[in-house]
């Protein structure tokens, strides 16, 4: 009797675990490699992520992306001083934040640019770059160059990881996301445009009306609005509004803005601005914004309606920088070395023997630059 109702017990729970299955797979999905590496028909991949340590504090901080991009932030990275380091109040004690650290600058030259995976409508295989742009951080080997076969080099393993592009933001996330969580990775991993309307639709919600700053090619292919659309909905929140504007131009940008809003017919007043381009610097947006304050002339008194009084400038540079130091110091993740910040310099390449682009070392160190 005991081993009928073992047998019962058994079969009971494979049909909640295969119903389970089949309610998950009914949600978004993710794409086919990512099934794999779950399913382990891709051992090597599958295999990376059984290596991951629970706790990996001597790790790296890597920065993936196209070069412009990769190469400001890991800087940003290496010098940045915005925390004491010792309470973690935001001000500066003449040390760097990640002072100790080892920021792996990884520069995905074989798959940029990402305009053409949308043009294309090809974006599966930007999702795919994304994850295998994972794995390749959190992979403890590299290569020595484009024709070494073998993982002649050894490197550590990433304990965060930061995707600065937007496109990735978009197209990526969901994948990276899906895989980690169900491996059970506890891994801080950063999209910084997603974070920021994440972190405005939690203080604003449905009164929020955002406006974004970002070049024409990115404004053009609708990236921020696509991450907007799916934070909002994820969020529940429908009411809330994403303007996006490119940066592209030689006038005042803030000046810019407000004038294409204007003869655009706008006029919910924008109570916060997300810059997403290396080009803009968020300190002269926000002294344009407290001179917008007090000027006195018709013009600027009609233009300051559309602007609110207490309207917030976030930089997902500075955004980046934060939401990486706060994760290492919440999960105790810091090295607490006393020295300045490393940064290691790697490339994407394509493969010569047709397979997928391989991490390959740059042997660049650009430390000597603080």
């Amino acid at each position: 009797m005991r081993r009928y109702s073992v047998i019962v017990a058994a079969v009971l729970l494979s049909v909640l675990f295969t119903s389970c299955r089949e309610k998950a797979h009914k949600g978004r999905p993710t794409i086919g490699l990512v099934e794999n590496i779950l399913a382990e028909k891709v051992s090597e991949e599958s295999l990376i992520l059984k290596n991951i340590e629970a706790r990996n504090v001597s790790g790296t901080i890597a920065v993936v992306g196209p070069s412009n991009l990769s190469y400001p932030l890991a800087m940003r990275f290496a010098g940045c001083d915005d925390f004491d380091n010792v309470d973690g109040r935001r001000i500066s004690d003449q040390l760097p934040d990640f002072a100790g650290e080892t920021i792996d600058m990884v520069l995905d030259e074989a798959n940029f640019n990402y305009h053409s995976f949308v043009a294309s409508g090809d974006t599966d295989s930007l999702r795919a770059v994304t994850v295998r742009n994972l794995l390749a951080v959190l992979d403890s080997k590299c290569y020595s160059s484009v024709y070494d076969l073998d993982n002649t080099l050894q490197k550590k393993s990433s304990k965060a990881v930061l995707f600065p592009s937007p496109y990735m933001s978009a197209y990526g996330a969901f994948d990276v996301d899906t895989l980690l969580r169900s491996r059970g990775i506890k891994l801080p991993v950063i999209f910084p445009a997603r974070k920021a309307f994440r972190t405005l639709l939690e203080k604003e919600g449905e009164e929020l009306c955002v406006a974004v700053l970002t070049d024409s090619i990115i404004a053009s292919d609708l990236i921020h609005k696509k991450i907007f659309e799916e934070v909002s909905k994820e969020m529940g929140i429908s009411g809330a509004e994403c303007k996006v504007f490119h940066s592209d131009t030689i006038d005042s940008v803030l000046d810019n803005v407000l004038r294409i809003y204007s003869q655009a017919g706008g006029s919910r007043c924008i109570n916060a601005i997300l810059v997403d381009d290396i080009h803009v610097y968020s300190s002269e947006l926000r002294a344009s914004l407290e001179e917008l304050a007090v000027a006195r002339d018709a013009e600027s008194i009609g233009m300051r309606k559309l602007i609110a009084a207490d309207c917030r400038v976030i930089d997902t540079s500075e955004l980046s920088t934060e939401e990486c130091y706060k994760a290492l110091r919440n999960n105790n993740l810091f090295t607490h070395e006393v020295a300045y910040p490393r940064v290691n310099g790697f490339v994407t390449a394509a493969s010569p023997d047709g397979k997928a682009f391989k991490l390959v070392e740059t042997r660049v160190n650009v430390s000597d630059k603080h």
